[in-house]
């Protein structure tokens, strides 16, 4: 069985049009989103189309969805989503159609399942933490009883891609499909369950598209110097 996990769109509907583009021709037999269709991009309404119009797409909670929730319920403040991510938020409870945010409150937290007797689990953040851990290179572990359950944890949030093992365990976090900040490329997953063997796929679009949409979307110069940076920043 292959396997397509993504995560962290984040808005940026040129890299998730151009990703799609690739799964038509690739056709894995499940595919698994790792949460944060939106925050600091602006298309996350047409994304959010195509992700509940795909049934063989299996959606799970990012820390931006988590934090969209918790701002419809009135415990975020506006202001503090602006300030920390940008204009996507301005006004997002108005913009959201009110089917993507039904869609979005049907998400769980993590996925786990089992397959060919691989034990695998799929979370934004980590087993740790589903939604908000960070799982970076050198971050250190905590709790490995939490690891111990699974062949293999994926993962993203941290927008860095990377792999490590815990005990018998094997980490891989896809990095980001809408915001790379690695240097490394916009990228997903694609898993093997039967070589039990995975591969990162780059995720190409014209960058330029979106930085104009920086530039339109962004009142504060120092989040637009901050967004375009981030479009163009290599691997050291």
């Amino acid at each position: 069985m292959l396997i397509c996990f993504f995560s962290d769109i984040h808005g940026n509907g040129y890299a998730f049009n151009s990703f799609l583009s690739q799964m038509e021709r690739i056709s894995p037999d499940k595919m698994i989103f790792g949460g944060d269709a939106l925050g600091y991009y602006y298309n996350f309404n047409e994304i959010l189309n195509d992700l509940r119009a795909n049934t063989e797409i299996t959606c799970i909670k990012g820390n931006h969805e988590d934090m969209l929730l918790k701002h419809l319920e009135g415990s975020i403040q506006q202001d503090y989503l602006v300030d920390r991510y940008g204009d996507s938020y301005r006004n997002i409870k108005h913009r959201l159609s009110p089917e993507n945010i039904s869609f979005i409150r049907q998400w769980n937290d993590y996925l786990d399942i089992t397959i060919y007797g691989l034990r695998m689990g799929f979370f934004h953040g980590g087993p740790e933490d589903h939604i908000n851990q960070r799982i970076y290179p050198d971050s250190p572990i905590v709790n490995e009883k939490a690891y111990i359950r699974y062949d293999y944890v994926f993962c993203g949030h941290t927008h860095h891609k990377h792999q490590r093992t815990v005990g018998k365990c094997h980490i891989i976090n896809a990095g980001s499909l809408g915001q790379q900040r690695d240097g490394k490329g916009c990228s997903y997953i694609l898993f093997d369950t039967d070589k039990r063997s995975y591969e990162y796929r780059i995720v190409e679009y014209d960058i330029q598209l979106l930085e104009k949409e920086i530039t339109k979307n962004e009142s504060s110069a120092q989040m637009r110097e901050k967004l375009v940076e981030v479009l163009h920043r290599k691997s050291n």
